[in-house]
């Protein structure tokens, strides 16, 4: 009994490192796409801008 309590510790351990570990991944990568969507808009903003610029010129 006393093994059978411990193998599922060990299991229920290990299943938690891994569950861990894939939300610290996670994390990263979607801060990751989150700081590539804000640089891909402030991209766009400012070609919008330069558009405008040259609208205003002529």
């Amino acid at each position: 009994m006393y093994q059978k309590w411990t193998v599922l510790l060990f299991y229920k351990s290990i299943i938690n490192l891994i569950f861990e570990s894939y939300l610290f991944v996670g994390q990263h990568v979607l801060a990751t796409l989150m700081e590539c969507a804000v640089s891909h808009s402030n991209a766009l903003k400012s070609k919008e801008i330069e558009k405008l610029d040259k609208n205003d010129e002529k």
